[in-house]
């Protein structure tokens, strides 16, 4: 089973940064676009969600010589078995 992996996207907070202080036009400040990323492995397909409650062993990794496919240097990695919550 694959690891699980969780990347913040900046350029989402740049986009909810820039919403608020612009006004922009159907911009929810009270419903900002999520942020984190959650994958099943480097290559699964990517959920968006604003907050993650996860119990079991996890490391924060940041290798900025081997980025990830999507060139995240620093991402939360999870165990296979470590349950996440919706």
């Amino acid at each position: 089973m694959a690891k699980t992996i969780v990347v913040v996207n900046r350029h989402r907070v740049a986009r909810n940064k820039r919403g608020a202080a612009a006004g922009w036009e159907g911009y929810d400040p009270a419903a900002p676009v999520p942020v984190f990323s959650v994958r099943r492995g480097r290559c699964g397909q990517s959920h968006y969600v604003e907050k993650l409650e996860f119990t079991g062993p996890g490391r924060l990794i940041y290798d900025a010589e081997h980025p990830l496919p999507c060139g995240a240097t620093c991402w939360l990695e999870l165990d296979p078995g470590c349950y996440i919550a919706p």
